[in-house]
C-alpha cells in the first residue's frame, strides 16, 4: 500500500488478497483428497475421509487500513524527513476547498480552505488546512523559508500565485510580504488564473462559441517550441502511418513543449481576440461577450500580462 498508483486502496488490496488464498486453500483441499483417495483399497473398510479444513478469513479491508496507519506512524520520522527535503526554484501557491470538502467523520466541518505551496515538478513542498481563507499563510511561508535556509538551498526565484501579485501602483503585493526573507522572489500571477478572469466576461460558459473564443485566449499567450515541433513532424514522416503527417493535439501536449510568447506579442493578440469576438453571436443572436464587463475585465487585468509571463527561465526549461 505504500505505492502511490491509481487504485492502490485497502479495497483492492483485500480482494487481492481474498482472490490468492481462495485460489491456495482449493489446490490444498484438492491436493489433501487426492492424497486420501490413494488410501483407499477395495474390499478394505476404512474409517470416512475428514473434511477438508474452512478457510481462514481474510482480514477485513478497514483491519488493513488500521495496520498499516500503525505501521506508517512507525515510520513517521522518515516520513517528515523526505516530505521535508522536497524544495525548488520556481513554486506556485495556491488555496482550495475540494480537498476540505472529502473530510469525513468527526473531522467534516472543522476546516474550509487547504493552502499549499508546489514545486515546478508537481511536487508538494508545505500545505496547512485552516478555517478560513488567509489564515496560518504567514506561519506556513515562515516554515518554507526556514526550511531553505537551514538545508542552505539558493531561495526560489519566483512565485505564482492566483491572487495579490502586484497593488495598482506597481508595488509588491501580500504575497510578497509573506516571503520578506526571499527579496529577490518574483511574485507572478498563475496563467491559469488569469485566463479564467479574462473568461469571466463570457455570457455563459454553454455558448458554443465559447470554446473557441478560450482556445484563442490560450493561443495568443502560448506557443509552441518550434524545434520540437519540426522533430515531430520528422518523426510523423518516418513513420510513414496512414494518417499521415497530421498532429494530433494529443501527441502536440505530449512530445511538444510550450512557451509565453511575451508580454507584448501576448497584450496585442489579446486585445485582438478580444475585438474579434465582441460581436460575435450564435444562430439565436445570443452574444457571446457582455461588452460592458468586458472592456471593464480587460482594461484592469491587461496590466497583469507582463506579470504572467515567464522571464526568469523558459517554460521548455521544465
Amino acid at each position: 500500500m505504500k505505492g502511490r498508483t491509481l487504485g492502490n486502496s485497502a479495497n483492492r488490496l483485500h480482494s487481492f488478497l481474498v482472490k490468492n488464498h481462495t485460489e491456495k486453500w482449493m489446490s490444498r483441499c484438492l491436493l489433501y483428497l487426492e492424497t486420501c483417495g490413494k488410501f483407499q483399497v477395495a474390499g478394505v473398510h476404512l474409517a470416512p475421509t475428514a473434511h477438508p479444513l474452512r478457510m481462514q478469513p481474510v482480514p477485513t479491508s478497514g483491519w488493513l487500513l488500521s495496520a498499516y496507519a500503525r505501521e506508517t506512524f512507525s515510520r513517521m520520522e522518515e516520513l517528515q524527513a523526505s516530505v521535508t527535503s522536497i524544495f525548488g526554484s520556481i513554486l506556485k501557491m495556491e488555496s482550495t476547498k475540494k480537498v476540505i470538502k472529502k473530510l469525513a467523520g468527526v473531522d467534516a466541518g472543522t476546516a474550509q480552505w487547504m493552502s499549499s505551496v508546489g514545486n515546478e515538478l508537481g511536487q508538494v513542498l508545505i500545505c496547512v488546512v485552516t478555517a478560513g481563507e488567509g489564515y496560518g499563510l504567514q506561519d506556513m511561508a515562515k516554515g518554507l523559508q526556514k526550511r531553505y535556509e537551514l538545508a542552505r538551498r539558493t531561495p526560489p526565484e519566483g512565485l505564482y500565485v492566483d491572487r495579490d501579485c502586484c497593488r495598482a501602483d506597481g508595488d509588491s503585493g501580500a504575497a510578497a510580504a509573506l516571503f520578506a526573507s526571499w527579496p529577490l522572489l518574483e511574485i507572478r500571477l498563475d496563467i491559469w488564473h488569469f485566463i479564467r478572469r479574462l473568461a469571466a466576461g463570457v455570457t455563459a460558459e454553454s455558448h458554443p462559441l465559447y470554446p473557441d473564443f478560450m482556445r484563442r485566449i490560450s493561443a495568443s499567450i502560448f506557443e509552441w517550441d518550434t524545434e520540437d515541433v519540426s522533430r515531430l513532424k520528422r518523426a510523423k514522416q518516418a513513420e510513414r502511418s496512414r494518417r499521415g503527417t497530421v498532429q494530433s493535439a494529443k501527441e502536440m501536449a505530449r512530445h511538444c513543449r510550450r512557451r509565453t510568447r511575451g508580454a507584448q506579442e501576448t497584450e496585442r493578440l489579446l486585445s485582438e481576440t478580444i475585438q474579434a469576438f465582441m460581436g460575435a453571436t450564435d444562430t439565436m443572436n445570443i452574444p457571446l461577450l457582455d461588452q460592458a464587463r468586458m472592456e471593464d475585465i480587460w482594461r484592469t487585468q491587461r496590466k497583469h500580462v507582463a506579470c504572467i509571463q515567464v522571464c526568469l527561465r523558459s517554460v521548455s526549461d521544465y
